[in-house]
């Protein structure tokens, strides 16, 4: 994970979208899953990867970006914080 980038939604209601960007390893792997918990005022995602066994790949790295919308219906006023794979950031609603 390279960077992210928190947008916020001019929306009714609100909506928080992070945009993650990086670089696969190789033209084999991709995103598998994003898993996303809330606890108080800190969102943690975590984006995994698969690569399938015995296969030949590109050795060159793969840029990506990954649009992940945060649930924050009915969320207090605040500063909240933001970590993907270790990258973080904050926002205020």
């Amino acid at each position: 994970m390279n960077e992210i980038d928190i947008l916020i939604l001019e929306s009714f209601p609100v909506q928080v979208n992070v945009v993650a960007t990086g670089n696969l390893p190789d033209g084999c792997t991709t995103v598998d899953q994003i898993l996303q918990k809330q606890e108080g005022t800190e969102f943690r995602i975590t984006i995994t990867t698969e690569r399938p066994a015995d296969t030949t790949c590109t050795e060159a790295l793969v840029p990506f970006e990954q649009a992940i919308p945060l649930d924050v219906v009915g969320l207090k006023a605040g500063v909240y914080t933001v970590t993907v794979n270790g990258v973080s950031d904050t926002f205020e609603l």
